[in-house]
């Protein structure tokens, strides 16, 4: 079994107006993400190199847009956008999980 490293972004605030409830629609909400990265990191660091690991301003910046860009019912929806568009980003990552409450 491979070993990765964990990198976590945790309590990430976004307001957003998701959710089936009118007042959720209509008022919208905080919701807070917390992301969990599995990815190798010995080459960045042995390098010191921003380009061989993942910039998390990027990061808080995409997850930011795809938890607020678009209105979902569910927020697993949510969550599952942002899984996706990280792994697509990111090819050095292996998988991520995402929490959205």
């Amino acid at each position: 079994m491979q070993k990765f490293d964990i990198l976590r972004i945790s309590g990430l605030r976004v307001y957003a107006h998701h959710g089936i409830f009118k007042k959720e629609i209509h008022d919208g909400q905080e919701f807070i993400v917390d992301i969990a990265i599995y990815l190798k990191t010995a080459l960045a660091v042995k390098n010191d190199d921003l380009a061989k690991t993942v910039d998390y301003a990027s990061l808080v910046d995409l997850v930011t847009k795809i938890a607020t860009n678009k209105r979902r019912s569910l927020i697993e929806t949510v969550a599952e956008n942002i899984a996706k568009a990280i792994l697509d980003k990111y090819p050095i990552i292996e998988h991520t999980r995402v929490t959205l409450h």
